[in-house]
């Protein structure tokens, strides 16, 4: 497990976001089967992943009370299907309405972005047909070390390291 944070920490620096994320988004999925005691050859579910993220990834780290974006807070139900989107369609179109994700605008940044804030921040944009848009700006290197923290901070204070070695490549 240190070897992969170490791995999404070291792609942040060399400027390999998409890279980064895919990996860290990852970190839940492990952490919750090894919090689960599940087995080699069963995996976890969209109930565990979410909440994993709820309850050891720091809330503050993503919400400020701004009226009209409550729908747009980075929760859990918003990591896994950013989660589903990035890896498995390669986009982070993160509405789910199984989920109750449903938001105007996510976006993912890079340092090498117009709109890039190390963190997160929101926006509204009137459209064309004077609609307002609300978008949520989230920089990649920001959740990622985000994704990091809480999944080294879980390994750190679980007793049996080898239950990780299963996710090991």
């Amino acid at each position: 497990m240190i070897k992969k944070i170490a791995d999404v920490r070291q792609a942040i620096k060399n400027g390999t976001y998409y890279s980064a994320v895919a990996l860290a988004l990852t970190f839940p999925d492990i952490c919750c089967q090894v919090e689960n005691g599940l087995m080699e050859n069963q995996n976890s579910n969209r109930t565990m992943y979410i909440n994993w993220v709820n309850n050891h990834m720091d809330f503050e780290d993503f919400h400020f009370p701004l009226s009209g974006f409550e729908s747009q807070t980075f929760t859990g139900e918003m990591c896994y299907s950013l989660r589903c989107k990035v890896l498995h369609n390669g986009n982070t179109d993160v509405n789910n309405a199984l989920l109750g994700v449903i938001v105007d605008g996510f976006i993912l940044t890079t340092p090498k972005d117009e709109m890039y804030y190390h963190g997160y921040k929101y926006c509204e944009n009137q459209e064309s047909d004077g609609n307002i848009k609300r978008i949520t700006y989230i920089a990649i290197d920001y959740l990622c070390e985000r994704l990091c923290d809480s999944a080294e901070k879980f390994y750190n204070e679980w007793k049996c390291k080898t239950d990780f070695d299963k996710h090991s490549f």
